[in-house]
Order: C-alpha cells, then sequence, then structure tokens
C-alpha cells in the first residue's frame, strides 16, 4: 500500500564564510504534487515507493585532504547514488580548485509497519578527520494519505467515495460524471460522502487536472443533493458540483474543507453546512446561478450555515453550526436569495475577503441582503460587495433575532469591509433586532450607512 509524503528541505551553513564544498539540489523535486492542508494551503507530497529524484552538486572551492559525501537516513529510506545504493562516496581525488561534481541521486521511503509518521534524509561532506567541510542538506518527510485511487467513470466514482478509508486519495479525471438519484435514510443525492478521516490522514477528493475540473452532476434540478457529505475530515478539491435540487450538503459533517470548488445550476443553496456541522473551511469556491426551481428563488441562497428553528424542530436537525469559515471565495451572479444566510444557533462563523456580485438576488421571501446574521459572535470582515444596480437589495448586511426569548443574534461584527452600493439608497448594516459592532467600512458612493442596534467602534 502507497503512503503519500510532505517534503520541506533545510540548508544549514556550517559557517557564515564560503565552505570548501558546497551542495546544492538541481532540479529541488520530481514527482511532486500538490495537496491542500486545513487551512487551505498547498503543500507538496511525494508517493511512498517511487522515487525523490534529484542531481546532487558539490563545488569544491579548496583542495580537500580527503573527502567524502556522507548520506544519513532513516528507517525505512534508502538512496540510490548514480544507480548504485550507497551510504558515503570518496571524492577526495580533486585535484584542482573550482571543480564540479553531480551525482544523480534517488530517494525512496518503503511503507512503515510502525506508522513512524516522519523521514529525512541529510547530506554532508567530510574530510578525512570527520570534519564536516560543507553546508548540510536536509530533506524532511511526513507521511500522509495512504492510497491513491484514479477514477475515469462514475462506478468507480461512486465506489471510492463509499469505501473511503483515513488517508484515501481519490482523483478524478477530466469529464462528466452524471449521477443517478439515491435514497438513503429519507435523504435524496447522487453522490455521497459517508466516510470520515482522520485529522492525520484526511481523505482527499479531488480532479486529477486542475485546469479541467471533474463535474459531478445530478438529473434535475429539482430532486437531490449533488454531493452529500456525512463525514469528518474530508478534503474536496477543485471539483464542480451542477444540476440537483441542493449542491453541497454537509450533515453532521465536521473538520471538512471545500477548496477551489464550483457549484451552479442549482434549485436551491448551493452549499449547505447543518446538523450540527462545525469548524468546516470553504475557500476560493465559486457559488453562481442558484435558487432555479420554479417559484423557488427565495430559496436559492449561495451559503447556508445552519438550520430556521421552524425546520429543526420538524426535521430533528441538531441546530448548533459552530466556527465554520468562508474565505477567499465569489458568490454570484446569479444567487437568487442570500449570498450567506447564517441561520439562528450557529456561532462563530467566519466570513472573510470574500466577493460578492448582487445581481439575480430576488427580493422574494425576504431575500433582499447580501448576507443575514441571525446567529452569535459572527466575524464580517475585509469582503468586497457589489449591488450591480439590484434594487432588490435593502441593505448589504442585515441581522435579525428570530428565537422569541433565544438571545440570538448578538454580538457579530462587521468591518473593514467595502460596499458598492450605487447609489444613496441602501444602509450597509442594518440591524432591526439583534446586535452589531462596526467600524471601518467603507461606502461608495456615500449614503445610508447604519440602522438600528448598531454600535460604532473607534478603528485602533
Amino acid at each position: 500500500m502507497k503512503r503519500l509524503i510532505v517534503l520541506t528541505v533545510v540548508v544549514a551553513l556550517s559557517t557564515v564564510f564560503a565552505n570548501p564544498v558546497d551542495i546544492d539540489l538541481s532540479p529541488p523535486v520530481s514527482n511532486v504534487r500538490s495537496i491542500v492542508d486545513y487551512e487551505g494551503n498547498v503543500v507538496d507530497y511525494l508517493l511512498s515507493g517511487e522515487d525523490y529524484g534529484f542531481s546532487l552538486v558539490l563545488t569544491f572551492n579548496e583542495i580537500p585532504k580527503g573527502a567524502f559525501v556522507v548520506f544519513h537516513l532513516s528507517p525505512m529510506a534508502s538512496v540510490t547514488l548514480n544507480g548504485e545504493e550507497r551510504f558515503s562516496v570518496d571524492v577526495g581525488k580533486v585535484k584542482f580548485v573550482p571543480f564540479s561534481l553531480r551525482y544523480e541521486v534517488n530517494f525512496r521511503f518503503r511503507e512503515d509497519p510502525q506508522r513512524v509518521q516522519d523521514a529525512f534524509l541529510t547530506v554532508h561532506v567530510g574530510d578525512s578527520s570527520g570534519k564536516i567541510i560543507s553546508n548540510v542538506l536536509r530533506l524532511s518527510f511526513k507521511l500522509g494519505p495512504s492510497r491513491r485511487i484514479t477514477c475515469g467513470d462514475v462506478e468507480c466514482v461512486l465506489n471510492a467515495m463509499k469505501s473511503a478509508k483515513p488517508g484515501y486519495l481519490i482523483e478524478l479525471e477530466s469529464g462528466v460524471y452524471e449521477g443517478k438519484l439515491l435514497e438513503e435514510g429519507g435523504k435524496s443525492f447522487y453522490f455521497h460522502i459517508p466516510s470520515s478521516g482522520s485529522e492525520e490522514a484526511p481523505i482527499i477528493i479531488r480532479s486529477l487536472d486542475p485546469s479541467s475540473p471533474a463535474i459531478l452532476q445530478g438529473e434535475t434540478v429539482d430532486k437531490g443533493y449533488g454531493l452529500y457529505i456525512t463525514g469528518d475530515h474530508i478534503v474536496l478539491e477543485n471539483i464542480v458540483v451542477r444540476n440537483a435540487q441542493k449542491g453541497i450538503v454537509l450533515d453532521n459533517a465536521n473538520w471538512n474543507v471545500l477548496k477551489g470548488c464550483e457549484v451552479y445550476g442549482i434549485g436551491d443553496e448551493g452549499i449547505h453546512i447543518r446538523d450540527g456541522s462545525s469548524h468546516n473551511l470553504i475557500t476560493r469556491c465559486w457559488v453562481h446561478d442558484t435558487g432555479k426551481r420554479e417559484g423557488r428563488k427565495g430559496y436559492g441562497e449561495g451559503i447556508y450555515i445552519g438550520s430556521a428553528w421552524k425546520t429543526v424542530k420538524k426535521s430533528g436537525y441538531y441546530p448548533v453550526c459552530s466556527y465554520n469559515v468562508v474565505r477567499d471565495s465569489r458568490i454570484g451572479p446569479g444567487v437568487t436569495a442570500e449570498h450567506l444566510d447564517v441561520k439562528e444557533f450557529t456561532f462563530g462563523t467566519v466570513i472573510e475577503h470574500n466577493v460578492f456580485y448582487g445581481e439575480g438576488i430576488s427580493g422574494e421571501h425576504y431575500a433582499d441582503s447580501f448576507i443575514d446574521l441571525k446567529g452569535n459572535s459572527a466575524l464580517v470582515r475585509w469582503n468586497v460587495f457589489y449591488r450591480q444596480g439590484n434594487d432588490k437589495i435593502r441593505d448589504a448586511v442585515q441581522v435579525h433575532d428570530v428565537v422569541k426569548n433565544g438571545d440570538w443574534g448578538y454580538g457579530n461584527y462587521v468591518f473593514g469591509n467595502v460596499f458598492f452600493m450605487d447609489s444613496e439608497k441602501g444602509y450597509i448594516v442594518n440591524a432591526s433586532s439583534g446586535s452589531v459592532h462596526v467600524h471601518g467600512n467603507v461606502r461608495i458612493p456615500s449614503g445610508d450607512e447604519y440602522k438600528g442596534r448598531v454600535e460604532k467602534e473607534e478603528i485602533r
């Protein structure tokens, strides 16, 4: 079974002056791919069992008195030099300077039955007395996912999602994967990820070619979830979901990452995080053209976090959804309800560095703002809003307490945002109930700014 490893390179200098021998890598890496961590950052990895190939270049600035290239390896690792397995190489026959030697090196890490989480390779040049006369090159490797599956048809995708275990990497070839409506536990969906990864070994599902992403497609905008996630520690990267009643739905799903995904052509909401789903990250995604069901424009939210109280009482969903983050994403155009609807019983939602396009907001079923805040302690910061001449948008951000004696809709913050509102009309923040703290927001052009239970703070 193959495992993946994360690679870092550290070069340590033995002195601040020029070394008698300098060690460099050229090229820095081969067979490298990219993966996403829980903050949405890209890191590199290498498949275990495959070679990490590079050229080791030694430049001699002085004639050495006997010299050896010394390799120090972690357990379960091996290195070959010009095709031969070596731990040291005699390079003490240099007759003049400067002089360069080039060696082709392959480093391989084998599956460790002890599940050791790190591997390393260090390289240095020492003289005949054992003194280090070069910089010390250290390559550090960290274990990652355990199995790689590549899919090119819908049956493979369905089976891979169903059987995934912690550490699986599932890569989808470019193309359209059209699912058939499935029923389970009273839910209808086209694709389902029921399994959980772990913090150390998430389940990663992504497009093999990010420039031509795989498309998960339903049969109709009137039925089913395009992708249903009920597991934890899932990374979904560069996947398109379209043509379903709801786009991506997370139920009782925690610590998941949706990165670089596109959701559009959806009957109701694009992405819904609900039923006790917390600590999820949506980053660099694009949600547009929702609310496509006939007569349902007021239910076409871009991203919906939590559930309405009346829905909770009817469905039995666990209402608390906490610390979900929407970052560096685009919402709209063509989103017919709120771009972000943050419901009661949610806590600590973060909405930052996003761009909102207002064309398409319908005004139906109270859909007359970019963002509705009905939970507590949400942060709306450093976003840009474009009204795009849509007079259905009454306010940019609205704050509400909709639960009788529930104390929800309080302690929210809206700051550092830019609102392009087209005219003087339309508040950038309207807290008809609940409460919100504001500072550092910019309205273009100047006009209506704040209304209701708004506390202005000084910028510090």
